[in-house]
Protein backbone atom coordinates (compact mmCIF):
# COMPACT_ATOMS: atom_id res chain seq x y z
CA UNK A 1 0.00 0.00 0.00
CA UNK A 2 1.66 3.36 -0.76
CA UNK A 3 1.47 6.59 1.69
CA UNK A 4 -1.46 8.37 -0.58
CA UNK A 5 -3.39 5.12 -0.78
CA UNK A 6 -2.94 4.14 2.86
CA UNK A 7 -3.68 8.22 3.77
CA UNK A 8 -6.86 8.28 1.63
CA UNK A 9 -8.29 5.01 3.44
CA UNK A 10 -7.53 6.46 6.76
CA UNK A 11 -9.48 9.60 5.63
CA UNK A 12 -12.46 7.57 4.92
CA UNK A 13 -12.85 5.56 8.21
CA UNK A 14 -14.86 7.25 10.59
CA UNK A 15 -12.34 6.50 13.27
CA UNK A 16 -10.07 8.64 14.23
CA UNK A 17 -7.46 6.37 15.97
CA UNK A 18 -5.75 3.01 14.21
CA UNK A 19 -3.56 0.16 15.50
CA UNK A 20 -0.79 -1.26 13.38
CA UNK A 21 -2.76 -4.40 13.84
CA UNK A 22 -5.89 -2.89 11.87
CA UNK A 23 -3.07 -2.13 9.04
CA UNK A 24 -1.61 -5.74 8.79
CA UNK A 25 -5.34 -6.72 8.30
CA UNK A 26 -6.09 -4.68 5.55
CA UNK A 27 -2.83 -4.39 3.54
CA UNK A 28 -1.05 -7.52 1.96
CA UNK A 29 2.66 -5.63 2.01
CA UNK A 30 4.98 -6.90 4.36
CA UNK A 31 5.04 -5.31 7.92
CA UNK A 32 8.56 -3.77 6.99
CA UNK A 33 6.85 -1.76 4.68
CA UNK A 34 3.79 -0.89 6.14
CA UNK A 35 6.23 0.81 9.32
CA UNK A 36 7.92 2.78 6.36
CA UNK A 37 4.53 3.87 4.71
CA UNK A 38 3.46 4.78 8.34
CA UNK A 39 7.02 6.47 9.28
CA UNK A 40 6.47 8.74 5.80
CA UNK A 41 3.48 9.58 7.10
CA UNK A 42 4.67 10.65 10.33
CA UNK A 43 6.78 12.97 9.51
CA UNK A 44 4.92 14.90 6.99
CA UNK A 45 2.82 15.32 9.88
CA UNK A 46 -0.29 13.43 8.36
CA UNK A 47 -0.36 11.25 11.54
CA UNK A 48 0.67 11.27 14.72
CA UNK A 49 1.76 8.46 17.60
CA UNK A 50 -0.85 8.56 20.14
CA UNK A 51 0.65 5.53 21.98
CA UNK A 52 4.25 3.21 22.46
CA UNK A 53 0.82 0.57 21.54
CA UNK A 54 1.70 1.17 17.60
CA UNK A 55 -1.13 3.30 17.91
CA UNK A 56 -1.75 6.37 15.74
CA UNK A 57 -4.45 9.08 14.89
CA UNK A 58 -5.00 10.71 11.65
CA UNK A 59 -3.96 14.08 11.32
CA UNK A 60 -7.15 15.93 9.18
CA UNK A 61 -5.47 18.64 6.79
CA UNK A 62 -7.89 22.02 6.61
CA UNK A 63 -8.17 23.06 3.10
CA UNK A 64 -7.56 26.78 2.88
Amino acid sequence: MEALGLYGFLLSRKQIEFSLEEIKNRSIDPLKSNLEILDELEQHHLIMKVSKALTWKVNRIKQV
